[in-house]
C-alpha cells in the first residue's frame, strides 16, 4: 500500500496515465483486504477523480469524509497535506460553503511543513490562497498571505505551486489599482505574456487555465466582454479536456454565463444565448449540492436572462435574491456585483 501510494503521486507529478491506474489498484486492495492509513489517499484521490471526471458529487463527498475519517484513526498526520489537498481543495466545495475549507487547508498546510511533506503543504497553502480569493477576503489582507506563500514556495523550489499564487496574487493587485492595465495581468507579481508563453510551451495546464480564468473575470469586471469571451473560451476548452475538479470551474461557469448575457444583449446574437443557458443549467445542478455556493449565482444569471427577454417583475425579483443571497453567505464581491447589475437594469 505504501509503494502504491508513493508511485501515485510520483505518476501524477509526471502527468502518467499510470495514476489513475494506481488509484484504483490502491481503492481496490483497501476494499478487499481492508483499509490502512495509505488508503485514506487512496479513498480521496478516488473521490477527487468523481468530482471532475465522473460528475458524480455525491460519490465524492462519500469518499472525501472517509479518507478524513480514516486519517484521524489512524493519526496519520504525514498523510494530513495529501488528504486535505484533495479533499479540501477538490471535493469539499461541492458540498459545503467555500468559506468552511479555508482552516482545514491552513491546518494541513502547519502538519505538511511539520512532517515534511513541504510539496503538498505548499499544495495546501496555494488552495487556501485560491478559496479565500473567491470567498471575497479581504484584498489587501490576502495580497500580503499570497506574497508570503509565493516568497516561500519560491525558497523550497515549488516553482509550479509558486506561479499559480502569483496568478492570483497579480490578479488581487489588478483589481487594487496597483497594474497598469488592470486587463493584462502584468505587474509586480508576474509578467502575463512570459508566464503564459512558459505555461504552453511546459504543458502545464492549471497554470494555463488560472491565467485564462482570471483574464477573463477581469475583462468581464472592467466591461471588455468580447476579451472576456475569448479568454473564457480557452478556459473553457481546457476544463474540457482536464476534467478540473477545482471551485473555479464554477466560477468560470457563472462567469461565462454572465459575459454571454451581456454579449447577447450588446449583439443579439443567439448563439451567446445557448452559452447562458448552459451555465445557468451547470448553475441549478450544483445548487442542490452546496447552495451557499451557488444559490446566488444561479439567482443573477436567471436575473440577467429575464433581463434580455423583457420579464421585468421576474428579473427585479431575481436581483433582490441574488444580492441578499450572496449577503447572507458573506460573499460580499457577488453582492457587490449584484448591486452593479441590478443598477443597469433599473436605470434602463
Amino acid at each position: 500500500m505504501q509503494v502504491i501510494s508513493t508511485l501515485m503521486f510520483c505518476c501524477n507529478h509526471a502527468k502518467s496515465s499510470l495514476f489513475s491506474f494506481l488509484v484504483l489498484r490502491l481503492v481496490q486492495l483497501s476494499v478487499k483486504y481492508g483499509a490502512c492509513s495509505h488508503s485514506a489517499i487512496g479513498f480521496a484521490a478516488y473521490g477527487f477523480f468523481l468530482s471532475g471526471s465522473a460528475n458524480d458529487i455525491e460519490g465524492a463527498s462519500n469518499y472525501g469524509r472517509l479518507s478524513i475519517r480514516l486519517v484521524e484513526k489512524f493519526q496519520a498526520k504525514e498523510h494530513t497535506a495529501k488528504v486535505h489537498a484533495l479533499v479540501y481543495g477538490g471535493i469539499k466545495p461541492w458540498v459545503e460553503i467555500l468559506r468552511a475549507s479555508l482552516k482545514p487547508l491552513k491546518d494541513a498546510h502547519e502538519i505538511g511543513m511539520r512532517c515534511g511533506d513541504i510539496q503538498y503543504a505548499l499544495l495546501c497553502a496555494m488552495q487556501y490562497c485560491s478559496h479565500a480569493y473567491q470567498s471575497g477576503k479581504k484584498l489587501e489582507t490576502l495580497e500580503s498571505k499570497m506574497k508570503k506563500h509565493s516568497d516561500m514556495m519560491q525558497e523550497y523550489k515549488q516553482i509550479s505551486t509558486c506561479n499559480l499564487v502569483r496568478v492570483m496574487r497579480q490578479a488581487a493587485l489588478n483589481m487594487m489599482g496597483r497594474s497598469k492595465d488592470p486587463l493584462i495581468l502584468t505587474g509586480e507579481a508576474m509578467d502575463q505574456e512570459h508566464l503564459l508563453k512558459n505555461a504552453i510551451e511546459r504543458k502545464h495546464r492549471n497554470l494555463e487555465l488560472l491565467i485564462y480564468l482570471h483574464c477573463s473575470w477581469l475583462a468581464y469586471f472592467f466591461g471588455s466582454y468580447e476579451l472576456a469571451s475569448q479568454m473564457a473560451g480557452h478556459a473553457q476548452a481546457i476544463i474540457h479536456e482536464t476534467c478540473s475538479a477545482t471551485f473555479s470551474v464554477c466560477n468560470h461557469a457563472f462567469f461565462n454565463g454572465l459575459i454571454s448575457l451581456a454579449l447577447l444583449r450588446k449583439t443579439g446574437d443567439t448563439k451567446w444565448k445557448s452559452i447562458a443557458n448552459e451555465s445557468i443549467e451547470k448553475m441549478e445542478n450544483w445548487t442542490k449540492y452546496a447552495p451557499e455556493n451557488c444559490q446566488h449565482k444561479l439567482f443573477l444569471l436567471q436575473a440577467e436572462s429575464a433581463f434580455f427577454l423583457g420579464q421585468d417583475a421576474n428579473a427585479a425579483k431575481h436581483y433582490e435574491m441574488a444580492i441578499d443571497g450572496a449577503k447572507e453567505n458573506k460573499f460580499i464581491q457577488d453582492q457587490a456585483l449584484s448591486n452593479e447589475l441590478a443598477a443597469k437594469f433599473h436605470a434602463e
